[in-house]
C-alpha cells in the first residue's frame, strides 16, 4: 500500500488567447497550495507569478509558455500553452457621391498594427445588399441616405468596424422649357425644371 503526493501533478493552465496588439494577455495557472510557480514564454520571459499578465502585447510575444510548479522543493514536470496575437485593426474607407442608378464606388483605407496584416474585408451598403473585397462599387436603386459598415479582420477576435452616411442623390432630369421666338432686343424668361428633388441650375447658350 503506498501513497501518492498529488501536490507536484503538473498544473492545469490557460489563456485569454487569442489577443490582439495592444491589449493584456492573462495567463492562469491552477491553484495549489504552497506551490511556486515558474512561467517561461517567448523572448527570454519569466513570471513566479500564479496568474501573470502581460500588458501592451506585440507580436513577437505570441508561441508557447510553459508552466510548472515546485511544492516542497519538489518540481513538476512543465506543461505548455499556446499563444496566438495578431495584429490589430483599424477600419476606415471613402467614397463617392452619386445619383442612383449609377455606381457608388467605395475605397478601403483600413491600416493594421503591423501594417499589411488584413486578411478579410466585409462590407454591408445599407440597403440589404454586402459585398467584399478592397475597392467595391455598388449601385443604389433608390435616392436617399444609407448607413455602410465595413468590417475588417486580422485574425481571431481581432478585427474593426467603421460606419459612416451615404448619400444617394435623385437623378435629374433637365427641362429648359419650350422653344421661344422674341423680337431683337426684347428679354426673354427662361423657366427650367429638373423634376422632383432639390437641385441647382446653371444656363448656358447653346450655340
Amino acid at each position: 500500500n503506498g501513497t501518492t503526493d498529488c501536490s507536484i501533478l503538473p498544473p492545469l493552465i490557460n489563456s485569454n488567447t487569442p489577443v490582439c496588439v495592444g491589449e493584456t494577455l492573462q495567463l492562469e495557472a491552477q491553484q495549489i497550495n504552497n506551490a511556486i510557480y515558474n512561467w517561461t514564454g517567448p523572448g527570454g520571459w519569466t513570471s513566479n507569478q500564479r496568474n501573470p499578465s502581460i500588458p501592451n502585447v506585440t507580436m513577437n510575444m505570441a508561441g508557447i509558455y510553459s508552466c510548472n510548479i515546485t511544492v516542497d522543493n519538489q518540481q513538476s514536470e512543465a506543461v505548455t500553452t499556446e499563444v496566438e496575437i495578431f495584429a490589430k485593426a483599424t477600419a476606415d474607407f471613402t467614397n463617392t457621391n452619386v445619383c442612383e442608378g449609377s455606381p457608388t464606388q467605395f475605397t478601403c483605407t483600413s491600416t493594421s498594427n503591423p501594417a499589411n496584416n488584413i486578411i478579410t474585408r466585409v462590407w454591408d451598403f445599407g440597403d440589404g445588399n454586402t459585398g467584399s473585397g478592397t475597392n467595391p462599387s455598388h449601385t443604389y436603386t433608390e435616392s436617399g441616405t444609407y448607413y455602410v459598415s465595413l468590417t475588417v479582420s486580422t485574425g481571431g477576435d481581432c478585427e474593426d468596424t467603421k460606419t459612416k452616411i451615404v448619400t444617394v442623390y435623385n437623378s435629374p432630369d433637365a427641362d429648359a422649357g419650350p422653344d421661344q421666338t422674341i423680337d431683337y432686343a426684347e428679354n426673354a424668361t427662361l423657366s427650367g425644371n429638373a423634376g422632383e428633388g432639390d437641385f441647382s441650375y446653371r444656363w448656358e447658350p447653346d450655340d
